[in-house]
């Protein structure tokens, strides 16, 4: 079954949500295979917890990982870490134009400004929602995220 797009209503507006910069933005969007039935979407993007106070999530950059945030660079002039990859949950009845937020189902700072990636999508036999990421890093990989 066809969906069609009414371009005269305004469907999803993530304004205050996303940050849009070089590899940052609004960066996929996966429809549940059920959506016609449940009305469930996701929506991957990058935020600003500088400008958005609701961004913010366990950086990548941990000791976890042997790192420290507070012993890296600002990147491109953003401090390690202020921007996350986020993925939200939305549900959608079809005739209410602004989907109100379900859940935020992952939230992860970036220590640096690039390599980030955020394609998602379901799996077409097993129905997962996978997320495709980058290695977060600079050049060289420096603290092998990948």
């Amino acid at each position: 079954e066809l969906l069609t797009i009414d371009d005269t209503n305004l469907f999803l507006d993530l304004t205050k949500e996303v940050h849009f910069d070089a590899e940052l933005g609004l960066l996929g969007i996966a429809f549940h295979p059920e959506f016609l039935k449940n009305g469930r979407f996701f929506v991957s993007f990058n935020c600003d917890k500088v400008v958005w106070p609701e961004c913010s999530g366990r950086c990548a950059c941990n000791s976890d990982v042997d790192c420290d945030p507070a012993k890296l660079d600002s990147d491109n002039g953003a401090n390690p870490c202020q921007y996350h990859s986020v993925i939200s949950e939305f549900f959608t009845n079809g005739t209410y134009v602004n989907p109100v937020e379900v859940r935020r189902i992952f939230t992860m700072g970036l220590p640096f400004t690039s390599h980030h990636g955020g394609q998602i999508l379901f799996g077409p036999k097993d129905g997962y929602l996978y997320f495709m990421m980058g290695d977060g890093g600079r050049k060289g990989d420096p603290h092998n995220f990948s």
